[in-house]
């Protein structure tokens, strides 16, 4: 299956993150209840590096 085939090569992604070889750029951070204007930067290419959202983050 696909999961399968893919673990061996996020194993090697997270490894190289832990050892900060890799460091993901994030280009904001929105609270869930803000997803609507999440995807609306990344479809408006107004946005560089990953975005997160915060499902942490009071609604």
């Amino acid at each position: 299956s696909r999961p399968e085939m893919l673990q061996p090569q996020m194993a090697e992604l997270l490894a190289m993150v832990d050892a900060g070889t890799l460091v993901p750029q994030v280009g904001g951070t929105y609270p869930l209840s803000q997803a609507a204007a999440a995807h609306e930067a990344l479809r408006s290419r107004g946005t560089v590096g990953k975005l997160v959202l915060d499902c942490t983050a009071s609604l």
